[in-house]
């Protein structure tokens, strides 16, 4: 399932965000708190590649998580690799320095996601986009924990309160909702 996932997602990327990708190949990956699939660092190690120019930006609030994506980066040789140390309720990256924003089942983790989510605003770039990925909380067939859940109307709710426009829901994944909003 998890290569099927990807396969989506590098096909979307290439189908519709070139642009974005190609203006300055600068590639953000947020899997705060998260061990996702297999383990920490399981998306940054994927995106890497797909910006050999530019920069993954691993972010995390425990050091212990950005250490084991260093050595996980150093041993793949995903040199453009860079782990950053964010708060509770700040991602800890620069104003207007990222393109892309990727969550993987993480944001329903924050404990402010409102702080968090302005902040990430702040680095977006203007037309910036975030990829919010969550499970699906509409489908009862989703067989996970409630609180491990979100609906697309919650999630459009809170991102569109930070300032941020809802552009689609990619449905692809079968339990998951991959919602995509801009920074105008």
């Amino acid at each position: 399932m998890q290569e099927s996932a990807m396969a989506a997602f590098k096909a979307f990327i290439a189908a519709n965000e070139m642009a974005i990708i190609s203006i300055t190949a600068v590639f953000v990956l947020l899997c705060l708190l998260k061990f996702y699939w297999e383990k920490v660092g399981y998306f940054t190690m994927r995106m890497s590649p797909l910006v050999p120019e530019g920069v993954v930006y691993a972010t995390d609030i425990q050091q212990e998580m950005l250490d084991i994506v260093k050595e996980r980066a150093l041993e793949e040789g995903a040199l453009n690799v860079m782990p950053v140390m964010g708060r509770i309720d700040h991602c800890g990256l620069e104003p207007s320095s990222v393109d892309i924003v990727l969550f993987v089942d993480a944001y329903h983790e924050f404990s402010h996601p409102r702080e968090m989510m302005e902040s990430i605003v702040t680095a977006l770039k203007p037309g910036g986009r975030v990829y919010l990925v969550e499970y699906r909380l509409e489908d009862p067939s989703v067989l996970i924990k409630e609180r491990h859940k979100m609906s697309e109307k919650q999630a459009r709710l809170e991102m569109e309160a930070v300032g941020l426009a809802f552009v689609l829901n990619i449905g692809v994944l079968p339990q998951q909702h991959i919602l995509v909003f801009r920074r105008d």
